[in-house]
């Protein structure tokens, strides 16, 4: 069943936000190595002279580095970065042309160091000079983006990816972001390429080795080593854009191959480069100081490290849709990562936040209407919850994306203003002194400014407010329960950690606490723009006064301006409802999706009766907006398969069919919420589809019946009336349908012959299944399992049969095969009897896929959480429904 949700979750990822995968590789990084032991402070380099030859056909490269050091004490002990895969093949110190002894030369692998033992100390400033030497990785053998890398299965060329620890591994330096120096880098390459870093190239040369040409780039600004990267390549075409920028014309090139099949996008607009170039010195107060930017196109997947080269930008082929987000996210690292820069890796994670926030903020300027870039809260929660079922290892790449949330909150609840001249103040100081901050500056830097503005009491400060949020390895956000006296119009309110069926608490987790914003509109003030905090929460209960009385409802974080969720008391939940169905509604649009929102995850979480979240549902009949239809139809997905093959599923589908229909009908194809309602409702059944299917009549002799329980007209096969021999034919001819398939194969159980196709079927299982064709096999697991009939007949079918069955197919060296119907019987389980029975099952076979080892023997994943949560949502909806069905038309 989380074929669908898998399905969903890429369309939404790939429509509705730009996210690109190496971040969630970067945090992980960031995290592991934020507590590394750092480098003593006696000496720190100010310059590097650095040469490197990649030798591309040979697979390794070669070079020198000289290093000036600044000493701040005297010390007899030096100690660099250099990875244990870099060969060093001579070190040498000196002062003012004096060498000094090095007695003993070590290297520590655990953390990257190389430690260099002196004869005398160093009292003065040095030079330390050393040649290396290291292997080139090849990406077509070695998936590893970091150090120096290639891909010759795309083209000729090589690069680097320092970050964020990687320089290390290309030569032996000061690897951390506060030791900055500026760089003078020369780069040997073979007379058809080009090289590309930070600066422009000052000269090129010959080198001593036939073919071969130096290019020395004229010195950096001091940078850190990570923003140090070069690339060398043989791409075919250039474009030259002249960028007009406040600080003076920036001179642009896009390098890229000969145009690919299918590839529209070539050039980027120059009007487009200025506008986000302006916006980000606007908002920052710190200019692009370079004289050029280079952009490479590449021809597969982006491969050099996000934001990890200054003055030098890599876009891919691929997801046009994406690619100005991507532009502009590589932009703002320039500013953010690289001209002033964290002084800790932990301090990382706030340049990737503020990042991402300040695409929201540009594209706010100068994207059309309808593009969202920031992840919504319903896929947060349940990609989580999907991704855990499928491997509990597995890092959630969205946790990126509830950082953000928490800068979305600051600007919200402080003003944008208070949060931009604050952040500005803090990179406009640190460009003209050290060039580094701390997240600690940062938060002091909004604070100031929030004290002066008037936007923020003395408690909490900002820092209180970061550190309640930030830091957490998992995506853990709150809950607030409002509960409301109505005599004295005050009242309570209660946080705790919001979480899902298939999370067990632990204790540390259960004492976490939040600072949250306590804002709320009513009937009386519904002007959202000029809501702010009354106070803020930050203890486990809070107490607020002056409400309205028992005919008015409150409304907390009417903007979504927190990563928080808010529940009600019933007759608060009443009102609201009753207002959003009201033809007088003046509930902002926002609020209205954010209600849904919140009711449905609240729902998903048994914190929240399903009635009561489906009588908000009610009032998306005439609601035109899609972004209020977004929370409502992605739940939908993981609502239905809860509630496939329950005695309600049919019920429900016919409240979804007319509430979706006329949506789907009046809304534009283009818009990623209208392909979700379509792949909803092709999958729950629509007429309109279903007639659809008439063409199958050229290949599947077919017959109309009218099923009677649901009102739909279907088309059943003759095969099936005949009880025809030949179903094998027909089934195979049938998974060729793929769209139409899923609900093909659920109301095939309305059709004659349907309990005597699914005896031949389960017969074919135990005496035949071993000749059949993989996508036979995976249409007949489909059609076994798709109605509950066919599901109870093969579930008893297989517990009768195991050991048959067994021997059958593992003599075939078919074991896949029954593992694969296995998973889809288990996956649709949906009674704690049948899940027992089954486990008893799973101990006699033992071609089982891990999936569903983990989906049995691992409490987090019980499905008795299901069962639960089944037994207590089916009767209210059910009893909602009879309510509300013969009544129900939008």
């Amino acid at each position: 069943m989380y074929v669908h949700i898998a399905a969903l979750l890429t369309l939404v990822a790939a429509t509705s936000c730009y996210f690109d995968p190496r971040e969630a590789l970067s945090r992980q990084e960031v995290l592991r190595w934020r507590n590394l032991t750092r480098l003593p402070q006696s000496l720190r380099p100010s310059a590097y002279q650095l040469k490197v030859f990649p030798r591309i056909s040979d697979g390794y490269f070669n070079g020198s580095v000289l290093i000036n050091v600044t000493c701040h004490e005297s010390t007899s002990t030096v100690i660099l970065h250099a990875h244990e895969v870099l060969n060093i093949h001579q070190v040498n110190i000196s002062i003012q042309g004096q060498e000094i002894e090095i007695t003993n030369v070590s290297r520590n692998g655990s953390d990257d160091t190389m430690t260099l033992m002196l004869d005398n100390p160093i009292q003065s400033n040095a030079e330390l000079y050393m040649l290396f030497s290291g292997a080139i990785t090849d990406l077509r053998k070695n998936y590893k983006i970091r150090g120096l890398f290639t891909d010759k299965g795309i083209t000729s060329y090589v690069a680097t990816a320092n970050s964020p620890i990687s320089a290390r591994e290309i030569f032996p330096c000061f690897d951390e972001p506060s030791f900055k120096a500026s760089f003078q880098l020369s780069v040997a390459r073979l007379s058809n390429m080009t090289s590309l870093s930070v600066m422009p190239i000052e000269a090129t040369k010959p080198a001593d080795e036939e073919g071969y040409e130096w290019d020395h780039f004229f010195p950096t600004m001091p940078l850190s080593t990570f923003s140090m990267n070069f690339m060398i390549h043989q791409f075919n075409k250039k474009k030259y854009i002249n960028v007009p920028a406040k600080q003076g014309n920036i001179s642009v090139c896009i390098h890229y191959q000969e145009q690919i099949p299918g590839d529209s996008y070539i050039f980027i607009e120059g009007s487009i480069l200025a506008s986000l170039i302006n916006y980000l010195d606007d908002y920052l107060g710190i200019e692009y100081s370079l004289p050029k930017l280079d952009i490479v196109k590449l021809p597969q997947l982006q491969l050099m490290a996000q934001g990890s080269t200054l003055g030098l930008i890599t876009l891919s082929n691929i997801d046009a849709n994406s690619r100005r987000p991507q532009l502009a996210r590589e932009l703002a690292n320039q500013l953010l990562n690289h001209m002033v820069t964290p002084q800790w890796w932990n301090d990382f994670i706030l340049t990737d936040m503020l990042g991402n926030f300040l695409l929201n903020y540009i594209f706010d300027k100068i994207q059309p209407e309808g593009v969202r870039y920031m992840m919504d809260r319903t896929i947060l929660y349940e990609y989580e919850k999907y991704t855990w079922y499928h491997d509990q290892r597995r890092w959630n790449p969205y946790v990126v994306w509830t950082d953000e949330w928490f800068l979305h909150m600051l600007n919200n609840s402080l003003t944008g203003s208070t949060v931009q001249k604050g952040i500005r103040n803090l990179y406009t100081e640190r460009i003209n002194t050290t060039n580094t901050f701390s997240g600690r500056e940062m938060w002091d830097a909004i604070n100031r400014q929030a004290r002066l503005d008037g936007t923020l009491a003395d408690s909490p400060t900002v820092e209180n407010i970061a550190n309640s949020w930030l830091g957490r390895q998992a995506p853990h956000f709150p809950a607030v329960t409002v509960t409301r006296n109505y005599e004295d119009g005050s009242a309570l309110l209660e946080q705790h950690l919001f979480h899902g069926e298939s999370h067990n608490v632990t204790e540390e987790e259960r004492d976490f606490m939040w600072w949250i914003p306590i804002a709320y509109i009513t009937p009386d003030n519904m002007d959202v723009d000029s809501i702010h905090p009354v106070s803020w929460m930050g203890e486990r209960t809070h107490n607020i006064g002056n409400l309205p009385d028992m005919q008015s409802f409150v409304i907390m974080n009417p903007i979504d301006a927190g990563m928080f969720l808010v529940n009600y008391d019933q007759h608060n939940w009443g009102l609201i409802s009753s207002n959003l169905q009201s033809s007088e509604c003046k509930i902002p649009k926002v609020t209205h999706k954010k209600l849904l929102q919140d009711a449905l995850l609240l729902t998903s979480a048994r914190e929240l009766n399903i009635s009561t979240t489906f009588n908000l549902t009610l009032s998306l009949c005439n609601e035109t907006d899609l972004s209020v239809w977004e929370p409502f139809v992605i739940s939908l997905f993981f609502i239905r398969n809860d509630f496939e093959l329950t005695p309600i599923e049919e019920k429900l589908q016919a409240y979804l069919r007319p509430l979706l229909g006329p949506t789907l009908e009046r809304s534009d194809p283009t818009n990623y919420i209208w392909k979700i309602i379509r792949l909803l409702l092709t999958s729950i059944g629509y007429q309109p589809y279903i007639d659809g299917l008439s063409y199958m009549n050229k290949i599947i002799p077919t017959f109309p019946l009218l099923d009677s329980d649901t009102g739909l007209l279907l088309y059943c096969p003759e095969f099936m009336k005949n009880n025809s021999d030949d179903w094998e034919t027909y089934v195979y001819k049938l998974q060729l349908f793929i769209e139409a398939k899923n609900f093909f194969w659920k109301y095939l159980s309305k059709c004659p012959g349907h309990l005597d196709l699914i005896e031949k079927i389960l017969n074919g299982v135990a005496n035949e299944g071993t000749t059949w064709k993989l996508s036979t096999w995976n249409s007949i697991s489909s059609l076994l399992t798709k109605s509950r009939t066919a599901h109870n007949m093969t579930f008893n079918f297989l517990l009768e049969n195991v050991d048959q069955l067994v021997e059958k197919y593992r003599a075939s060296n078919k074991e896949s095969y029954m593992a694969n119907l296995v998973q889809f019987v288990f996956e649709n389980i949906k009674s704690e009897e049948q899940f027992n029975k089954g486990k008893e099952f799973l101990d006699k076979y033992q071609v089982v896929s891990e999936t569903i080892r983990h989906y049995v023997s691992d409490p987090k994943f019980h499905k008795k959480n299901l069962f639960d949560k089944l037994q207590q949502q089916v009767p209210d909806l059910e009893n909602w429904l009879d309510k509300n069905l013969p009544t129900f038309k939008c």
